[in-house]
C-alpha cells in the first residue's frame, strides 16, 4: 500500500501560500549536508555529500503562478509551470554535475532560525527515457530544511515525487516513504 501524506496546499512542500515576508538576504547563500538515503529492502543505506546553492529567492508573483497553474490544471499543469521557471539555485552532489532549483523560499521560525522549502522538476536519467520504468512518473525534487539562528540544522529530500492533486490540497505520494536525511546541514553566505 502507497503512504500518502495529503497536505493542504500551504505545507505541500513547496510553500506555496500566503508567504510569511522576511529580508531576503543579499548575495549567494549555499547550504552543504550530508545525505543519508536509508534506501529501501532491494538498496544499501548510502551516505553522501550534498551542495545546494540559492541565488536568489523565488517571488511572490512565481508563487502565485504555480499555485494558479496547479489549481487550475492540476499536476501536468503544474510541471509543465515549474519548468518554465528560471533557476534559482543549483543542487550537486561530488559525483553529478547537479541540476538547477526552480523554486526556493524561507520562512522565518519563532525560534530565530528558519524552514527553507526547495522545489525543482527533476531531469530523468538517458536510460529512464527510453524505457519508461515507474520512477519516470515521478518528476519532482523537494527539500526541506530547518536551520537555527546560527545556520546549522537538518531536512530531508525526496528526490522523486509525484504530486496529485485532491481538491484544494496537493498529495505527495511517497512523501513519507524513506526521504533522504539531510544532516549537519551549514548555511554560508557570499
Amino acid at each position: 500500500m502507497k503512504r500518502r501524506c495529503t497536505l493542504a496546499v500551504a505545507a505541500a512542500g513547496l510553500a506555496l501560500t500566503v508567504p510569511l515576508h522576511s529580508a531576503a538576504p543579499p548575495g549567494r547563500e549555499t547550504f552543504t549536508a550530508y545525505a543519508v538515503d536509508v534506501g529501501s529492502s532491494q538498496r544499501r543505506t548510502s551516505t553522501s555529500y550534498v551542495t545546494i546553492t540559492i541565488d536568489r529567492w523565488s517571488t511572490d508573483d512565481e508563487r502565485r503562478r504555480l499555485v494558479s497553474a496547479f489549481t487550475e490544471g492540476g499536476p501536468d499543469a503544474f510541471l509543465k509551470e515549474v519548468q518554465k521557471r528560471k533557476s534559482v539555485g543549483r543542487i550537486f552532489t561530488p559525483d553529478s554535475i547537479g541540476y538547477d532549483l526552480k523554486y526556493a523560499h524561507q520562512v522565518p521560525l519563532a525560534t530565530g532560525g528558519r524552514r527553507i522549502l526547495i522545489a525543482t522538476d527533476r531531469p530523468l536519467s538517458f536510460w529512464e527515457e527510453v524505457n519508461r520504468p515507474l520512477s519516470a512518473e515521478y518528476p519532482f525534487t523537494v527539500v526541506e530544511m530547518r536551520l537555527d539562528a546560527k545556520g546549522k540544522g537538518q531536512g530531508k529530500m525526496t528526490v522523486a515525487t509525484k504530486v496529485n492533486a485532491f481538491g484544494d490540497t496537493i498529495e505527495l505520494e511517497n512523501y513519507d516513504l524513506a526521504p533522504v536525511r539531510l544532516s549537519n546541514i551549514q548555511a554560508s553566505k557570499k
